[in-house]
């Protein structure tokens, strides 16, 4: 997997690329948290490159909901491909998780 992080004012957008699974998943993050412990409030993760998320993918997206909801902050998900979608979806964590269609939507969102 790889992790790339950029500004975009306050917000802080993550690329994922590749399988947030297993063996990726406490790099992800461990890098995540970093963010939250320097006092970054929104967070977008772009999600176009993501190839698969197993459940420990999916416990880094929780646990990272609930981190910045405790400190009242914002954190959405976008441009899912139609195979992270479907797990999403099938997960149930469409009802938990902000997801935006694309970057700039989750841009307009999370700034306003």
């Amino acid at each position: 997997m790889k992790i790339n992080i950029r500004e975009s004012g306050d917000v802080r957008i993550v690329h994922l690329a590749g399988s947030l699974d297993a063996n990726t998943s406490i790099t992800a993050e461990t890098m995540i948290h970093q963010l939250l412990d320097a006092g970054i409030t929104k967070i977008i993760i772009n999600l176009d490159k993501t190839e698969y998320i197993s459940s420990a993918g999916l416990r880094v997206l929780l646990s990272t909901t609930k981190r910045i909801s405790a400190g009242k902050g914002r954190f959405i998900l976008c441009q899912p491909n139609p195979a992270v979608y479907r797990i999403l979806e099938i997960s149930g964590f469409l009802a938990i998780l902000d997801v935006k269609t694309t970057e700039a939507d989750a841009l307009a969102e999370i700034s306003g």
